[in-house]
């Protein structure tokens, strides 16, 4: 007995020492005896440019905001219409307002706006065309002004000698409000897809001279936007534009170098996107989104991008520039080997708000990678 616990003992002891041996440090045995050799890679660089920046803009027919006024160097102007009156109504009206709920303003100046007639022939399909309206455009049939801070509502008092223009609609009637030449502030007001939309308020004398209040909310509603950049930039090289009430939005596309070693993870890549104009009011920042596209892009509120490779950014006017990390992005492209359909960035909230930038990415970015060990 003696004889055999000894035999394991050395047993034992001898697999011990050979593991030992083997798995030394320095050695490159594994513990089968076969040799390796694993070699770390160190950090490198290259240098990648992007390729085009390809805008884009959706329509903006079905905001539950609409714009008017004049913001520094932004403008706009809305337009609704509303349904035809009845014969009894306008026979027994005594007063009408046209009101506007208002859920933020914008101011720069005095707040003067005015309420004007204008054309019917438009839909909520199509881009407004800013000639068409504001080349016809007379004498405000009524105007509105307020000199506090915040306005809640515009209300557009119609005189008696309108109420027969009233009659002649022929199906709907529309106007249209915007600033008039001394008012330097914007407002957002309430549109028809929201729950406060727009409505004309009738006063109507009765039998036996009762009055009564009736309304009868638009049918309608739409806006357009002067963004005040488009005679800067874009066009003028790879720039940029991000628009929350003009609903802008662009795709970075870049090609990854050829010369990129396969067998290679990213580390790292510092983007910098330049502000070369910008407009954003108050002090919440304007928001914007990079999204790693998973197809090509029709409208960007319809884009399909994946979740995981998300980078979010607050933007001020302080700000003069943007700087994001793409390395997850790139290493997508590269490791995964998913197909490279660009980096939408849009608002992430569009149609509440004038804030706007727009950017240009420098000249070249650099990618750090590191090689993959060889396995000798």
């Amino acid at each position: 007995m003696f004889l055999k616990n000894n035999g394991l003992l050395i047993l034992w002891l001898t697999l011990l020492l050979m593991l030992l041996t083997v798995c030394e440090s320095g050695n490159k045995k594994s513990i089968t005896g076969d040799y390796i050799d694993r070699k770390p890679g160190n950090q490198k660089s290259i240098t990648a440019h992007f390729d085009s920046i390809i805008p884009y803009k959706v329509g903006i027919g079905d905001a539950s905001y609409l714009f008017a006024g004049r913001y520094r160097t932004v403008s706009a102007f809305s337009v609704v219409k509303f349904p035809q009156l009845t014969k009894e109504l306008l026979d027994s009206l005594e007063k009408a307002t046209v009101e506007f709920n208002v859920g933020n303003t914008w101011r720069d100046g005095p707040a003067v706006f005015g309420l004007f007639e204008t054309t019917s022939d438009w839909s909520d399909s199509v881009s407004l065309e800013p000639e068409v309206f504001l080349s016809n455009l007379t004498s405000p049939i009524s105007t509105f002004s307020d000199t506090a801070s915040s306005i809640g509502s515009l209300d557009f008092v119609l005189e008696p000698e309108f109420f027969t223009t009233m009659a002649t609609w022929n199906g709907n009637g529309s106007f249209l409000v915007t600033n008039t030449g001394e008012g330097n502030t914007m407002v957002g007001m309430s549109s028809v897809y929201s729950n406060y939309k727009p409505y004309i308020e009738f006063i109507v004398r009765k039998a036996q001279g009762v009055l009564d209040t009736t309304k009868t909310t638009c049918t309608l509603t739409n806006y357009y936007f002067n963004t005040g950049f488009d005679n800067a930039a874009p066009g003028s090289g790879l720039t940029g534009m991000v628009s929350n009430a003009d609903a802008r939005a662009f795709v970075l596309k870049m090609t990854l170098p050829d010369s990129l070693p396969a067998a290679s993870t990213i580390n790292g890549c510092i983007v910098k996107l330049n502000i070369l104009q910008s407009i954003i009011p108050g002090s919440t920042g304007f928001e914007i989104g990079f999204y790693l596209l998973t197809s090509t892009v029709t409208t960007f509120t319809s884009a399909q991008y994946n979740d995981t490779f998300t980078i979010q950014k607050t933007v001020t006017e302080a700000d003069n520039s943007i700087s994001l990390d793409l390395k997850d992005f790139i290493d997508s492209w590269h490791m995964i080997n998913a197909k490279n359909y660009g980096i939408l960035v849009k608002p992430i909230t569009i149609c509440n708000s004038p804030s706007q930038i727009i950017c240009a990415p420098e000249d070249s970015i650099t990618i750090f990678y590191m090689g993959i060990p060889e396995v000798e």
